[in-house]
């Protein structure tokens, strides 16, 4: 466990020193479904210890944030998903964020630094198996996925994602 935290730390500072936005959608093998379909299976707790799936958010868009209270990049941009969150929460966008942390961590970060949208802990960093085919084959954090009302990829970025970008991404949303 330990080692697998330690390379996630340095695959994350390695992308939050030089990251770059991810374009193209690696496929899957044909057995497998599609990285969005999947996306939308994953089921994790809440703060309060309540089992909520991504699926309770499906026909509205989507903005999908991993994280990790350890992740310098993470804590950083935590306070501005937040604000345009509250901005933009009228115009059929949830945000979401996953954190690959300790419920006992992600509780007291969230008691410092009260956030807008919901929390979720993945403590066994499942979700991880899924970065490579939604655009991380380095599986870092910070990374953040936007997804349509129709479940469709539209946007991701590994690595701290830039306040400017994200409004971008946003105001183009249908």
């Amino acid at each position: 466990m330990r080692l697998k935290i330690f390379t996630l730390a340095v695959f994350s500072f390695l992308l939050w020193q030089g990251a770059s936005p991810v374009a193209a959608e690696p496929g899957l093998a044909s057995t497998e479904a599609p990285a969005p379909n999947r996306l939308w299976e994953l089921s994790f707790p809440d703060l309060q210890g309540n089992q909520v799936t991504l699926a309770r958010w499906r026909g509205q868009a989507l903005l999908v944030n991993f994280w990790a209270t350890w992740c310098a990049p993470c804590r950083e941009e935590l306070p501005v998903l937040s604000r345009l969150h509250t901005e933009f929460q009228g115009e059929k966008v949830q945000f979401v964020g996953i954190a690959l942390d300790s419920a006992a961590n992600v509780q007291a970060f969230a008691d410092k630094n009260p956030l807008s949208f919901p929390l979720l802990v993945d403590a066994e960093q499942a979700a991880m198996v899924l970065f490579p085919a939604l655009g991380n084959p380095a599986v870092g954090v910070p990374f953040t996925v936007l997804l349509d009302g129709e479940g469709r990829i539209v946007a991701r970025q590994v690595g701290r994602l830039p306040e400017a970008q994200l409004v971008l991404w946003l105001r183009r949303l249908p």
